[in-house]
């Protein structure tokens, strides 16, 4: 019970932040930035309340069901602090965006462009602390063929994809100072070495194995 106080305490102070302020919000909200920082996306005030924490609400029930219904959910014993963490990071990540858009929504001047790149990237930064604690399962972590099939594959594959992710974030924050074609960089280098070199380096672990 004691583990769902906050992520539920996060959903509900989002909904009645959103219930006290909606009279005061346009008809159309800003939802998207392009990576010069102009508005390139509305929704309806209805649609973005409805939509944003639906997701909210989705994850988390996603998340907090996987332990029960994972085909490995014995091993999750072995990393329930680390799960957990990472569960209520990815809900803070949501519940800060969800507040910086009901901000602009209300007229303020917030550059949220600017500021969702740097939030994803301290959410890596806990996801690569926490990686290496991650045991084979089906729902969080590298999972792939041949990472779910070999454990030894998974575990070298989670210690360096730690170490990846915690860097990959790292250049992530540096997205409060750039915009433009630079942002797309950043971008793409950030997840290319949290994502791209765990995935390159575990198939080569595990044909070195097999062979």
């Amino acid at each position: 019970m004691k583990k769902g106080i906050y992520p539920v305490g996060l959903f509900l102070t989002s909904i009645i932040i959103w219930l006290l302020s909606y009279a005061n919000l346009p008809a159309e909200i800003p939802r998207q930035w392009d990576f010069s920082g102009q508005i390139s996306n509305y929704s309806s005030k209805l649609l973005l309340f409805l939509l944003l924490h639906g997701v909210m609400l989705g994850v988390y029930l996603l998340l907090l069901a996987a332990p029960k219904i994972d085909p490995k959910k014995t091993n999750y014993a072995y990393f329930r602090k680390g799960y957990y963490m990472m569960l209520n990071s990815i809900l803070t990540l949501f519940f800060a965006i969800n507040m910086g858009l009901l901000y602009v929504g209300l007229g303020n001047t917030l550059a949220v462009h600017s500021l969702v790149g740097p939030l994803i990237g301290m959410l890596f930064i806990v996801i690569g602390n926490y990686m290496p604690q991650i045991k084979p399962n089906y729902f969080i972590g590298i999972r792939l063929p041949w990472t779910l099939a070999n454990e030894i594959v998974w575990r070298k594959t989670h210690q360096l994809g730690g170490k990846m992710f915690f860097l990959g974030g790292i250049i992530l924050l540096f997205l409060f100072f750039l915009t433009g074609i630079w942002a797309g960089v950043v971008i793409g280098t950030a997840f290319m070495i949290a994502i791209v070199v765990p995935i390159i380096y575990s198939y080569l672990i595990f044909n070195r194995l097999e062979n």
